[in-house]
């Protein structure tokens, strides 16, 4: 009969296997020949495999590895051999022991969590870690440097559940050695409770939000033109939203955005989408919380200024050029696109834009001690890039009654030539909170008339906490 335990409050049930006796053919072949060793390592894999489906027959799901366990081979094989099943499967790695010859190849500190963890990943072929161990102490760096770290790529989804020293081996008289093991596992809400002492006080924002959480979240956009016959042009916009946290569900955040309160009566009266509240789910497209009272709004503005409903849609001119918008569902795209909570931040994790070609994939660089960016380079789209310079032709067209189709202006934009790349950096601190955000689209277009011109879109999105409770 075979006997699981719960592990910590996360109540992961778990009965073991050990990884390291997989991989001995290592040991036993190293000084073979190249042939040698790639029928060793075939052997071994097929052991593995034929090992894991026994283990997971018998009702066993928790496997333990290390990253020092046979040079990071055992952590290959492993991956390969409950890849088939992961999900049944609670894996656990080990970081701390040396793995190569440099002095950051070794220990607790931020840098070397962070690397360890890069690499564990990619021996696993996994995109999770369900439990971490720290292989052994490091005398030369306190956990207040390792444990942010670790909780960093919980939020990121990387490292699993909770922390739950699950054993301590301390010293044997048998072998003479000091060897302490603490197994770590985290999970974002458990990190966040544990870790804001340790945070605040390196400067970082804290992790788990509150009721009564208000940010300010500021859009800045700059654009600049160049044409090969001469002519120029730039310009730069600035609109900043206040974020509230109103409300805390299992599946989600309730939130509340408005105008800042430096803002007029009338700009309050013209922007009737604000104070918008929705509910953001953990998973599943955001929903509008108080529609009725912005339907009440919009009837209010479109009276003020004298208009009816059938000016809703089209593209008038004041001080610049807007959609007259009557749809109160429309601040969801709106408030979306002031979100740096959604980004999915790993390394290697897939990132799209609408404008790009494809999917990217980010990279995380350190950026000083305490900061990490996530960045990705994308080249654009040609057909989206028409299509909204397309749109955009008809928006001029109708503000100055001369107005095209947008099939009209599809087509006259289908001649032009299009190439350029689309950028996306994330800075985060030490906790893994996004504060800014900056994208960068460089285009290139060439008429058929043998005119070219060049833009620079640069975007920035900030967000920083203004007030919390305690």
């Amino acid at each position: 009969m075979i006997r699981t335990r719960a592990s910590g409050s996360n109540c992961l049930q778990i009965c073991c296997v050990n990884g390291k006796n997989w991989v001995e053919w290592r040991t036993a072949v190293s000084a073979s020949s190249t042939s040698a060793r790639t029928a060793a390592g075939a052997s071994a894999n097929l052991s593995a495999s034929r090992r894991s489906i026994a283990a997971r027959s018998a009702g066993i799901n928790f496997i333990d590895t290390a990253d020092v366990y046979a040079d990071g081979g055992s952590e290959e094989i492993v991956g390969r051999a409950i890849a088939a099943h992961r999900s049944w499967w609670v894996l656990a790695t080990k970081l701390a022991n040396a793995t190569g010859e440099g002095p950051n190849d070794r220990g607790l500190s931020r840098r070397r969590a962070f690397q360890a963890v890069d690499a564990s990943l990619q021996r696993l072929g996994t995109d999770r870690i369900d439990v971490l161990y720290l292989h052994r102490e490091d005398p030369a760096t306190p956990l207040e440097e390792t444990v942010p770290a670790i909780a960093a790529e919980a939020l990121h989804g990387r490292v699993v559940s909770q922390i739950d020293p699950l054993r301590t081996l301390s010293s044997s008289a048998t072998s003479g050695q000091s060897v302490c093991m603490k197994s770590i596992e985290f999970v974002g809400i458990i990190a966040a409770l544990l870790l804001p002492a340790i945070v605040t006080g390196a400067g970082a924002s804290p992790l788990a939000p509150q009721v009564g959480d208000t940010y300010e979240i500021t859009m800045t956009r700059e654009s600049a033109q160049q044409g090969s016959n001469g002519s120029s042009g730039s310009s730069h916009d600035r609109d900043t939203i206040i974020e509230r946290v109103i409300g805390l569900r299992p599946d989600g955040l309730e939130l509340e955005y408005d105008l800042p309160e430096v803002s007029t009566a009338d700009a309050r009266v013209s922007n009737w989408q604000f104070p918008a509240r929705v509910f953001k789910p953990f998973g599943g497209p955001t929903q509008l919380l108080n529609g009725p009272e912005l339907e009440a709004r919009v009837d209010g503005w479109l009276k003020a200024a004298g208009w009816s409903r059938t000016v809703c849609g089209h593209w008038v001119f004041t001080w610049n050029a807007f959609r007259i918008e009557c749809d109160p569902q429309s601040v969801i795209k709106t408030v979306e696109s002031f979100d740096l909570r959604s980004a999915d931040l790993r390394d290697g994790a897939p990132y799209k834009e609408t404008e790009a070609r494809g999917p990217g994939k980010l990279a995380r660089k350190l950026a000083g001690p305490d900061d990490t960016i996530f960045d990705v380079e994308m080249p654009v789209d040609p057909d989206a890039v028409r299509r909204a310079r397309a749109e955009s032709d008809v928006a001029v067209g109708e503000i100055m009654n001369k107005p095209v189709t947008l099939d009209a202006a599809l087509r006259e934009r289908a001649r032009e030539t299009v190439s350029g790349t689309i950028s996306v950096a994330f800075e985060t601190d030490s906790a893994g909170n996004v504060r800014r955000r900056t994208k960068v689209t460089k285009l290139d277009i060439k008429g058929p008339d043998g005119q070219s011109e060049t833009e620079t879109v640069t975007e920035t999105l900030e967000r920083r906490l203004i007030s919390r409770r305690n």
